[in-house]
């Protein structure tokens, strides 16, 4: 009979749109919670999403957790870490922490906190939100300070806009849009995460963080 702790896994996320594995990772629940969330994931795995829909293949299951965690080293070492230009996969580590039996101090709370601020909710929680708005009427007052807000973002300051498959840069917003033939305000929305980006174009300095380039 196997123990509490036999029953890690290794885990794949696949791209729908290329059938390609982009990202490998562990878990130790008894429900796949960590690889059905997207709680955590780094911004490289959060850009690809916003592109495309994906899968979760469950690659190896039940066992001790160091098993597990040298068998998920072995995969990204073997798929290849592509903010290393070793391969396609958005791990941004060569796998093997997991988080088994991890202790969260109040600090690293914060950083997660404040990490989360800004993306990408779940469909399940969009649709959520949607059923708890029915019926629900936005007074006239609402909806003004909504527009003066938008029309804030849209006369801030230009931000540099680069292409993660070529490097593509544009100081703007517009320029980039103009290029697509597609309207600012629509990219803006795209690349704010408020709808799927069907480009494959972000923000400069979202891209600086994870070092692709």
């Amino acid at each position: 009979m196997k123990s509490k702790e036999d029953r890690s896994y290794v885990y794949a996320h696949i791209r729908l749109d290329t059938n390609q594995i982009f990202y490998i990772g562990i878990g130790s629940d008894k429900f796949y919670r960590r690889a059905n969330t997207d709680w955590n994931r780094n911004l490289y795995w959060r850009r690809i999403v916003g592109f495309t829909d994906y899968k979760v293949k469950i690659l190896f299951d039940k066992l001790p957790f160091e098993k597990a965690a040298k068998k998920e080293i072995k995969l990204i070492k073997l798929i290849g870490r592509r903010d290393l230009h070793q391969g396609v996969l958005c791990n941004l580590t060569d796998g093997g922490e997991g988080v088994l039996n991890r202790i969260v101090t109040e600090e690293t709370k914060k950083k997660i906190s404040k990490f989360q601020k800004g993306r990408k909710k779940s469909p399940e929680s969009i649709e959520k939100q949607k059923a708890s708005r029915i019926g629900f009427k936005m007074s006239t007052e609402a909806k003004l300070k909504i527009s003066i807000s938008k029309k804030g973002q849209q006369s801030g300051k230009q931000k540099p806009v680069i292409c993660i498959i070529t490097g593509l840069e544009f100081e703007s917003i517009l320029k980039c849009a103009e290029h697509l033939k597609i309207h600012k305000s629509y990219l803006a929305e795209m690349l704010r995460g408020d709808i799927k980006n069907k480009t494959t174009f972000i923000y400069k300095k979202d891209i600086i963080k994870i070092k692709l380039f």
